[in-house]
């Protein structure tokens, strides 16, 4: 177990994340159980009962949430409770430990909830599909990794829902019982607490990934009637996350588009209002950054050219060393803010596990004040377009114009 002591804050964080091989045969299974974790149990049967537990432990929150971790998916049980030595009555401790026994080894897997958490499953993917962002995001992740583990999507598949059993939920949880999990609590933990949690068999985690490789740019283009369109634009990088080249990554990326003053939105969206929205993010384990953008379909050329020629002017060093400057100390803010959090140094912790790594939050800063242009103009320049999505709005594009220019 890694314990983080933390006085800070009122509350204790838990988190316990258990790993699986990201498998296509089972992931829609894996969304159907989380639903069926944590809203109901055996000694609480119903979700009012259970509300009822929880609210009467001072509001103690708990649940299971499923995450991707290139080559691996991670199932994670969260809980979060008042601090014990802030509450001075004795039953309070018990409450949280049976509270923590319950979400864990109780759940009430039957089949009339079976079909309720696969009803949930369907319109929640019912719903991705009419979001233009999420579709346009799916189809570029599809085409950028067909064939591979990134182009699966996480979040499951409808056609996958009919042929799940409660047998097939069973033998998953079965899985999740018998598994080793990563244990990681902040805040302040009491002795007995402590005794409960080293109970739990740990392992040494750690994560497997590769890479996106090297491909011809493939590109997708669909037209739907949607409220806009939206562009999605997949990138291998190249780097791996335990790379040394990782702290200029996340400042490339700062100053390219996930940084309140980047180049895309400052650019794209505020000089020539081309877009409503325009954003890059990098998936880590996979070795990708994404930029995202919503807009009118009639835009897009002009926006792929403006990005095109971005890129290019960080490739040649042809940015302000002042704007490098500000990018780079909110990369650097962004770590303190999460070090001063609850659940950021347990975050922090498990990436540093899963990487076999063993740099503080104050290296990682030290390695962000480090980047130079050289180091983001290097990053430029092996990036690599491999993958393309357009959802477009079906056209009226006389209409939109008719408009624009009243």
């Amino acid at each position: 177990m890694f314990e983080i002591r933390n006085e800070k804050f009122t509350e204790n964080a838990l988190s316990i994340r258990y790993f699986f091989n990201l498998d296509r045969q089972t992931i829609t299974a894996w969304n159907v159980l989380v639903l069926m974790l944590g809203g109901r149990s055996q000694k609480y049967p119903t979700r009012e009962a259970m509300a009822q537990a929880v609210s009467h432990a001072y509001g103690v929150q708990g649940g299971y949430g499923l995450f991707g971790y290139g080559l691996q998916l991670m199932v994670e049980f969260r809980m979060r409770w008042i601090r014990e030595d802030l509450i001075d009555q004795e039953p309070y401790e018990k409450e949280i430990q049976t509270l923590l026994y319950t979400f864990r080894n109780e759940p009430l897997l039957e089949e009339k909830y079976l079909e309720e958490a696969k009803y949930l499953l369907k319109k929640r993917l019912e719903s991705q599909e009419q979001d233009p962002d999420w579709k346009a995001l799916s189809l570029a992740c599809q085409s950028a990794g067909e064939g591979t583990h990134f182009g699966l999507n996480l979040s499951g598949y409808l056609e996958d829902l009919d042929s799940i059993t409660l047998e097939t939920i069973q033998e998953l949880f079965h899985q999740l019982q018998k598994a080793h999990p990563v244990v990681l609590f902040s805040g302040v933990l009491s002795d007995s607490m402590r005794q409960l949690l080293e109970q739990e068999t740990s392992s040494a985690l750690q994560a497997q990934w590769t890479l996106l490789p090297e491909a011809q740019p493939k590109e997708v283009v669909l037209e739907r009637d949607i409220s806009q369109s939206s562009l999605v634009q997949v990138y291998a990088t190249h780097i791996a996350p335990n790379s040394p080249l990782y702290p200029a990554l996340v400042v490339f990326s700062g100053l390219l588009g996930s940084s309140s003053v980047s180049l895309l939105f400052e650019i794209i969206r505020e000089q020539y209002s081309y877009c409503y929205g325009i954003s890059s993010s990098i998936i880590r384990f996979d070795g990708a950054l994404l930029i995202t953008t919503a807009a009118n379909r009639k835009n897009f050329p002009k926006i792929q050219e403006l990005i095109a020629a971005i890129l290019d002017d960080i490739r040649n060093q042809r940015i302000d060393p002042i704007l490098l400057e500000t990018v780079k100390q909110e990369m650097c803010n962004n770590v303190r803010l999460q070090e001063d959090s609850l659940v950021g140094p347990l975050n922090h912790q498990f990436i540093q596990t899963i990487l076999n790594q063993n740099e503080s939050s104050a290296e990682l800063i030290a390695q962000l004040q480090a980047v130079t242009l050289e180091d983001v103009a290097h990053i430029a320049g092996q990036l690599q377009l491999v993958a393309s999505a357009q959802l477009l709005q079906k056209d009226d594009i006389e209409w939109i114009d008719k408009e624009e220019s009243l």
